[in-house]
Parts: structure tokens; C-alpha cells; sequence
């Protein structure tokens, strides 16, 4: 695909799990592939220049939208998580509990902030400071 900051931030804040460019070559096709699949996205640093970029350029409606203070002590460890490269089954591991229940923190999540991916929640934690990088 195209190198395009506003294109890749709005693919990426619509669900997309991961971006690489149309002439990568196959060794970073492979690699996305089987990023994708183990932990259910792709960051290469296109995507995460790119990333930054937005998280220091644009103000989130996302932060805004509810304060901090009413989020849970495991909602908050779930969004450290969340910044990991582990999967949402790895998670529940890490945190005793079951898939079922990360499944209902991270679309409990979704609902209150507002936001849809799960790179949304990772902009969310790095901008409210819930992890540092």
C-alpha cells in the first residue's frame, strides 16, 4: 500500500491488524503473516513511526471521552497488556483468568472509551500515561 500517514492511522483506528507496503518483500509478508496470527496484529516501524506521530500530532477523543479514575484495577492491567505482544489468550494467562473474561474487559473497553481496536486502546494507555514507552 501507499506511504501515507492519514490513510494508515484511519486503516489502523478501523480495525486493520497490522500494514506493510505493496513492494515489501516476501520475508516481511511472511514475518506480518505470522505476527498476525500469533499475537494478532503487525507493528513494523512504518506502523509504529507512524503511530507515534498521530499519538504526539492529534488530540484523541478517546481520552477525553471518560476519565481514568472510572476504570478497574484489572481494566488497567488488562491495557497494560494490551500493549504487549501478547495475545488475549496469553493475557488471561498472565492476569488468572479466563479468555471469556479478557474478551469482556477488552469490549467493555471498547464501549466506555469509545474506541474500536486494539491499537485504539494502546493510544489510549500510552496517552494517559498507563504505560510509559
Amino acid at each position: 500500500m501507499l506511504e501515507n500517514d492519514g490513510a494508515i492511522i484511519r486503516m489502523l483506528k478501523n480495525g486493520a491488524r497490522g500494514y506493510i507496503l505493496k513492494d515489501s518483500n516476501p520475508k516481511i509478508f511472511r514475518k506480518a503473516l505470522n505476527s498476525i496470527r500469533d499475537s494478532g496484529y503487525f507493528i513494523n516501524e512504518l506502523v509504529s513511526n507512524k503511530l507515534m506521530h498521530y499519538i504526539n500530532q492529534e488530540e484523541s477523543h478517546e481520552a477525553q471521552v471518560m476519565p481514568i479514575q472510572t476504570l478497574s484495577d484489572n481494566e488497567l492491567t488488562f491495557l497494560k497488556w494490551i500493549c504487549t505482544d501478547k495475545t488475549y489468550k496469553e493475557i488471561a494467562d498472565e492476569m488468572n483468568l479466563s479468555p471469556r473474561t479478557i474478551d469482556t474487559y477488552r469490549d467493555n473497553l471498547f464501549k466506555k472509551l469509545q474506541i474500536k481496536t486494539r491499537t485504539g486502546l494502546a493510544i489510549f494507555a500510552i496517552k494517559n500515561s498507563i504505560i510509559d514507552i
